[in-house]
């Protein structure tokens, strides 16, 4: 997503392009789980750029988690979180593997799926980013990951 102004940007509430979380493995099929999606971009630009406690947030998305030969629940992974958090991959049942945790400002690439007996989980997404164009910004702001400033 990229924002554009002649003049100012003021943004006081949450840009958020979070990637989405992985699906399970099918149950009772021994599938692996699917890999989270990644972080997009929230970019900005304008002559000016102020926040008012705002909140950037690009995070990748949990992988689902693998399935046993059971009808054992399966649980996917969350969504990229609109904060500093990173989601978390979905839990599997016994002797599959857990979905990988999504990539955020503190980690950047999403972590591997956990190896299952039976299907393995699925990876955590790598995080987005989070540009400002022309301007130095101002003002009180959360971005995840950390912003890169563009001349």
């Amino acid at each position: 997503m990229h924002l554009t102004a002649r003049l100012a940007l003021n943004v006081g509430g949450l840009i958020h392009a979070g990637g989405g979380g992985g699906q399970p493995g099918v149950e009772n099929e021994r599938g692996g789980g699917g890999g989270g999606g990644s972080g997009g971009m929230v970019g900005l630009e304008a002559s000016t750029i102020a926040f008012a406690n705002a909140v950037l947030a690009a995070n990748g998305g949990g992988g689902g988690s693998g399935s046993n030969s059971s009808i054992d629940t399966v649980n996917p992974g969350e969504n990229g979180a609109p904060s500093l958090a990173a989601a978390l991959g979905g839990v599997a049942p016994m002797e599959a593997g857990d979905g990988g945790n999504g990539g955020n400002g503190g980690n950047g690439d999403g972590s591997v799926g956990g190896l299952g007996e039976r299907g393995g989980g699925g990876g955590g997404a790598a995080v987005g980013f989070v540009v400002y164009y022309q301007a130095v910004p101002t003002g009180s702001v959360v971005s995840s990951p950390a912003a890169i400033q563009v001349p």
